[in-house]
């Protein structure tokens, strides 16, 4: 089945803009690429090509993909307010809980935030 890609309202761009504003201020690089996409009472950030280079070395093994993990983790939660913020401040709607992993494999880190209401 193709899939066709549809564009991003102004919303989902201004998250994904300031998402990969977040990542070159809490990690010193941002990601490839960014997508966000809104779906009901879901924002699901997708980020591509997230892990540095030293990243990428550590994750070929497996005590390295559980460091950079757990790093990942902690930059989530040193600026959670600031992404709840960013989210708030585009879907005017209030986030209940954020859910975040970053694959050490794709080099994809994914965020999806949940609403207390659909804003689509």
């Amino acid at each position: 089945m193709d899939r066709v890609a549809r564009r991003q309202s102004k919303s989902e761009a201004a998250i994904s803009d300031e998402m990969m504003a977040f990542q070159h201020e809490f990690v010193g690089r941002g990601p490839d690429r960014i997508r966000t996409w809104i779906v009901e009472d879901l924002v699901i950030v997708r980020s591509f090509g997230v892990l540095t280079p030293a990243e990428k070395q550590l994750a070929e093994t497996s005590e390295g993909r559980r460091l950079i993990k757990a790093m990942r983790q902690q930059v989530l939660e040193a600026g959670r307010s600031v992404l709840e913020s960013v989210v708030q401040k585009h879907t005017r709607a209030e986030v209940i809980s954020v859910h975040s992993d970053i694959s050490t494999k794709s080099g994809e880190w994914l965020d999806v935030f949940v609403l207390d209401r659909s804003v689509k």
